[in-house]
């Protein structure tokens, strides 16, 4: 596991706000969204 290793896990090009809370939930440390509306929290 990364975290584990004291690594970041960072997620590339999320497409949609339902995978980025998904992702958000599993613990990711970053997300690379090609639109800001797509963040958890919402513009």
């Amino acid at each position: 596991d990364a975290h584990h290793a004291g690594m970041s896990v960072n997620a590339w090009t999320v497409r949609d706000r339902e995978t980025a809370e998904s992702l958000a939930g599993r613990g990711v440390d970053g997300l690379i969204a090609d639109r800001p509306d797509v963040r958890p929290d919402g513009p």
